[in-house]
This record gives C-alpha cells, sequence and structure tokens, in this order.
C-alpha cells in the first residue's frame, strides 16, 4: 500500500469500510491485542487494522513490531488466514496496515481458542448467534426443505385462490387460471409428489394456526412511534399470516400513517409521500426472502416513525455479498421461497429491488438509506421519510430529463452525497458525472474536491454558495497569504491553518511551495517556533 492510497483509505473512514485505527504511538501494541482484532475484523467482512493512527484519521506514528515481516508468518500460524501487512512512512511518523481478509465461508477465525468480533470500539467474544450465522453461509436452502408434521390441509385456500390469480396475471397466462392447487404448487416445487409441504408454501400459503404451530419464528413485528426516540410503542401489530396476503395488510398498516409533501413548480404539482410505497413493499420482501430461517429465536421487525422505517431482518449477508457490493451482486440464501415471491411478481429476480430502495429515496429528496449488518446476526435497513431538499428533487428531474441523461444506482447516490457533505475529495464515478456536467472539479492530487455543477446551484438560487462551495483557486490563496503577511508582518503555522481550514497541513505547503520557491516568502527560526515573512518586502505573487 502507497502513502496516497492510506490517505484515500483514511478519508473514507466514516464510510463502508471496516477499518480499526489504533494510535499504537509510545507504548507499542501487544502482539495479542493485535490477533485478537485480526480475528474480529476477518469474522465481519473483512477490512484493516491499522497502527500508528488516531481515533480522528491523523497519522501519529508507531514504533510497534519493527520486526513486522516476521508478523505475517505468525498470524497465519496462529489464526489460519494470510494477512498482508505494509509499512508507510510518512513525514508525520510510520504507519502498519494489517489487510485482513474475511473469514473463509462457513468458518469463523480463532486466536488463542476464542473467536472474536468488534462491539463498538472494544472486543467481544462471539455470540451463539454470531458463531450460527457464519456456519449458515454454507446452510442448504432452508425453505426448500420439507416441514415435518405440515400436510397440503395446512395450506390456506384463499391464499392459494390469490397467489393462482396473480401467477396467471404475471405470466399473462389465463389458461393458469384452470390449474388445480395441488397441480400449480407441484410444478412450482413448493409441495412434492407426495403432497409434502416445504417451508417456502407455509411462508407464502400457510394458514394462520399452521404458521403459529410449525413456523412461528417466522412472524413479523410491526411497531409506531409518534416520536422515533421513544422507548415505548403508540402502535403495534403481529404478523403470522401467509405473506401473499399479509404484505398487502403489512402495507395498509404502514400507508395509514402516510405524509404527503406537495411540490410546486410552475403549474406543475408533484405530490412525495413519506412511505413510498414500491420502496416499503421491496424492503419488506427483501427482509422475508432473505432472512435466516435457521435463527429460530429471532423475528422480523418493522419499527417506523415520521422520520423513517427501519427493518431488522436475522441473518447476515449471504456469503460473498458485502455492504460494498449490495447493489451489483446477487445471491440468495432462500432460493425456493424468492422464486415463489418472483413467480407472482412479489420480488425482482436481480439485485434491482434494493436499487429501487435507495434510488427512489434521494431522487424524492429524502437522502439516502443505510444498511448494517449488525455484527453479523442480522441485515437491518434504515429508510429515510422526510423530505428534506426539495430542491435536489427538482434538480434531479429537471437534469434528467432536460438534458435526457440517465443516472445509474451508484451515480444517484453519490451525487446525494456530494450534495450533503458539500463535495467530496473521491469519486468512484466522476468520470461519468464530469462527462454529464452534473460534477465539476477543482484543485489537483489529494487537493482535488469534486462538487455539484454551477447549474444546480442556480437552479435553486443559490450561487453565492456555488462560489463558496468552489472554494479559493490556489493563485488566490497564494494572494491570500501575501495579503496576511503584508498586513501582520508575518505568518505562522496556526495562521496558515486559520487561512486555510479546508486544507490539511501538506496541501497548505503545496500553497507555500511556489512562494518559497521565487523567492517571495522567506521561512525565519526554527522549525517549532519558526515563522514566515516577505523577503525585502515584496508582494508580487
Amino acid at each position: 500500500m502507497t502513502e496516497d492510497e492510506l490517505n484515500n483509505l483514511l478519508s473514507q473512514r466514516t464510510e463502508n469500510y471496516n477499518l480499526e485505527l489504533k494510535a499504537a504511538s509510545k507504548a507499542g501494541f501487544p502482539y495479542a491485542k493485535a490477533a485478537q482484532y485480526c480475528s474480529a475484523i476477518a469474522n465481519a467482512s473483512g477490512g484493516y487494522l491499522i497502527l500508528g493512527v488516531n481515533d480522528g484519521g491523523c497519522i501519529v506514528g508507531t514504533g510497534a513490531f519493527d520486526k513486522y515481516h516476521e508478523l505475517s508468518n505468525k498470524l497465519l500460524q496462529d489464526l489460519g488466514i494470510s494477512i498482508l501487512i505494509d509499512e508507510i512512512r510518512t513525514n508525520s511518523g510510520r504507519v502498519l496496515v494489517f489487510n485482513i481478509p474475511k473469514h473463509f465461508q462457513g468458518r469463523a477465525v480463532k486466536y488463542d481458542g476464542k473467536y472474536y468480533i468488534r462491539n463498538g470500539s472494544s472486543l467481544s467474544e462471539m455470540t451463539d448467534d454470531q458463531l450460527r450465522c457464519i456456519y449458515s453461509e454454507i446452510e442448504p436452502d432452508f425453505t426448500s426443505e420439507i416441514c415435518i408434521g405440515a400436510r397440503y390441509d395446512d395450506l390456506d385456500n384463499e391464499a392459494l385462490d390469490i397467489y393462482r390469480d396473480r401467477w396467471a396475471r404475471k405470466h399473462g397466462r389465463p389458461d393458469f387460471l384452470e390449474i388445480d392447487f395441488k397441480r400449480m404448487l407441484q410444478s412450482l416445487n413448493l409441495i412434492n409428489e407426495s403432497e409434502g409441504v416445504t417451508y417456502a408454501a407455509l411462508i407464502v400459503l400457510g394458514k394462520i394456526e399452521s404458521i403459529k404451530r410449525l413456523i412461528p419464528y417466522s412472524e413479523i413485528i410491526f411497531e409506531w412511534r409518534q416520536n422515533a426516540n421513544s422507548t415505548n410503542y403508540d402502535y403495534r401489530q403481529e404478523w403470522q399470516a401467509p405473506f401473499i396476503m399479509s404484505s398487502s395488510d403489512i402495507w395498509q398498516v404502514i400507508n395509514a400513517r402516510n405524509q404527503k409533501y406537495s411540490i410546486q413548480e410552475g403549474f406543475f404539482q408533484e405530490d412525495i409521500w413519506s412511505f413510498n410505497e414500491k420502496v416499503i413493499r421491496e424492503a419488506v420482501v427483501n427482509a422475508v426472502a432473505h432472512r435466516s430461517y435457521y435463527l429460530q429465536s429471532q423475528s422480523i421487525w418493522i419499527k417506523a416513525s415520521p422520520d423513517g422505517i427501519y427493518i431488522e431482518s436475522p441473518g447476515g449477508f449471504v456469503y460473498g455479498v458485502t455492504i460494498e457490493n449490495v447493489f451489483s451482486k446477487s445471491a440468495w440464501r432462500n432460493r425456493l421461497l424468492a422464486d415463489a415471491l418472483s413467480h407472482v411478481g412479489l420480488m425482482e429476480q436481480s439485485s434491482q429491488g434494493v436499487d429501487d430502495i435507495f434510488t427512489i429515496s434521494v431522487e424524492e429528496g429524502k437522502g439516502s438509506p443505510s444498511i448494517d449488518e449488525n455484527n453479523g446476526t442480522a441485515i437491518s435497513l434504515n429508510i429515510p421519510s422526510r423530505v428534506i431538499d426539495i430542491n435536489f428533487v427538482k434538480y434531479l428531474s429537471g437534469v434528467t430529463s432536460n438534458h435526457q441523461i440517465s443516472l445509474s444506482t451508484q451515480e444517484i447516490l453519490e451525487l446525494e452525497e456530494i450534495r450533503k457533505n458539500h463535495g467530496l475529495h473521491i469519486l468512484k464515478n466522476k468520470d461519468s458525472l464530469v462527462k454529464k456536467d452534473l460534477v465539476e472539479v477543482s484543485g489537483r492530487g489529494r487537493a482535488t474536491k469534486y462538487f455539484l455543477s454551477k447549474e444546480y446551484y442556480q437552479s435553486i438560487g443559490r450561487p453565492g454558495q456555488y462560489t463558496r462551495t468552489k472554494g479559493l483557486t490556489n493563485k488566490a490563496r497564494r494572494a491570500l497569504i501575501v495579503q496576511h503577511i503584508n498586513d501582520n508582518k508575518r505568518l505562522t503555522t496556526n495562521d496558515l491553518s486559520d487561512l486555510m481550514p479546508e486544507l490539511n497541513p501538506e496541501q497548505r505547503y503545496n500553497i507555500l511551495r511556489p512562494l518559497i520557491s521565487r523567492g517571495i516568502i522567506v521561512h525565519v527560526g526554527n522549525n517549532k517556533n519558526g515563522h514566515y515573512i516577505l523577503k525585502n518586502g515584496e508582494n508580487r505573487i
């Protein structure tokens, strides 16, 4: 890893990277503690242990493990995984980067007989449920198994009728309505030739009393809080019913608490609802289809408030899927159940459903949803519901229609991140967004900054904010330095930091360097307490 790659990694430490930063500057760092962190990070989704960097992401240097070349082999012996260790020497000190892979499929990583996991900023031993989630990465499709004790009579006739009707409409085959229920179920592998009933059939079509008796853990629990921070709920409902029927009921309960935002643009008015039906239905269906039914002590939770909806589904990501690749990687935990839902139009066969959840939320001005893996025991999805930027809604709608361009989910999410942070220093889709004139760029190297185009700020009536966001050119910054010295006779390091707080120390020095090399300013005094003055009263730049 190079110094530039390290800086890029640190600049994204609040995003979807599994980073553990440790200063380890004075007393070094115990080997056992390093091995425990490697175990914990591997048992999540892999990531980095970085020594010589404090919690704020600043390099402080470390003297730990001066014989770091011997570490990889020892960690391989103790943990059973290969960890690459890089030493990076910077002006601010020495940094060690442990590049830790994700655990092998179905195998947790232990150190000294214990399996570790990160718990906030500390370490703890993995619980039985957390270990079970890793072991279940090689689990067979639970929903394709025959449920012992279940019979054909455990399926609900009304649910079967609804399912057959939707099946026929989804495939454009009116003749499907003439097929009897048993033949339909056998053709879809939901029951076998002996009328053995699969778990998928029970989840989608089972009678309420049969679901309560045979798969009570498949329940869905909904709670509403008028105040999101309240401990007590204002309304609660539980479903242990055939999902082909309860899916609509769940939406009706949520929709009853919906709020409308109206956007007026000339004579045109568009209504945006707090809870978008497509988004909510996709999120609930995904929770049902992808949960681990082997975790029978947990239920699906839906917690809602005027601020948004939180959905928690038991089980971590399917092996190979991570927060980083969730938009591009398709994998199935419960393939038969997913197929059963897809046959009637309840579920997308690709990752398009997740794309829609994120894209629609941003396009409606609510900001981006967030996904968390909850230490591998559950997947939680937070979907904001309040419209926070009507102007951004108008802008996205305008540029896509006026310029006749389409945007990918990743492009829309990056535009939202730029809007939220008033610019970004790293952009994955920079080439396409700049080419489409949606993003502008200023600076070079590590001082590069990407921000929304002038058209956006003009469309919201904030041209001054565009100028501030774009920032000063390097020439203007150097003129500011000369002006400061003219006014104050000197420039200290603290002065420079106050003048350019948006830049890091190295970037500020890069601004100074041409003034020094051209003999316009000169440094006097020692490195710690010195300062810059104009040379011979020179004030040209």
